[in-house]
């Protein structure tokens, strides 16, 4: 099992990328867009209506992220078909990491 770590994003750590780099993870409550190196970049809760938690994807504050512990790693990912599952695959020097959201 691959080791991960949750910590305070830094910026220069999840650059932004072009808008359809992120994938769109909800559940028709809420709604999160996820980066390609794991963070979530944008998020709105409760409800889709209200003020953002996340809106690093807009230069504001606030950003949660999972990624494997050390570097470095190429990222990438992909739906599962017919879904809003997504499935997030890093691959380190040791290492394949994939989690789903």
């Amino acid at each position: 099992m691959a080791t991960t770590a949750a910590v305070p994003a830094e910026p220069e750590e999840f650059p932004l990328h072009v808008l359809r780099d992120y994938a769109l993870i909800a559940d028709g409550e809420r709604g999160s867009l996820v980066g390609p190196r794991g963070d979530i970049a944008w998020m709105c809760a409760p409800r889709w209506d209200s003020d953002a938690v996340f809106s690093a994807l807009i230069g504001g504050g606030g950003r949660f992220a999972i990624t494997p512990h050390g570097r470095p790693f190429v990222w990438g990912g992909y739906y599962e078909e017919d879904t809003l599952i997504w499935h997030s695959r890093w691959i380190t020097n040791s290492q394949v990491v994939e989690s789903a959201v």
